[in-house]
């Protein structure tokens, strides 16, 4: 999964990125104003980890909403 040059924001609950890939792009984007979490990415909680379960953020601004509510895993 490949997001490229993209505005996320203002998830109405949990996050505004979500990705079960086992290989996971997030460049050049404006991410900001989530719910609960900017990312919840593939982990080896929720996917068996397998050779390419990797993700790569790349020149990125993240910015987190200060009145999100706070999460624990």
């Amino acid at each position: 999964m490949t997001l490229s040059a993209c505005e996320v924001h203002s998830s109405l609950t949990g996050h505004n990125v979500k990705s079960r890939a086992h290989f996971t792009r997030v460049e050049y984007c404006y991410i900001h104003d989530s719910a609960n979490r900017e990312f919840d990415l593939v982990d080896a909680k929720a996917t068996p980890p397998s050779k390419g379960s990797d993700a790569v953020l790349l020149g990125n601004i993240i910015v987190k909403n200060p009145s999100a509510r706070a999460t624990t895993r």
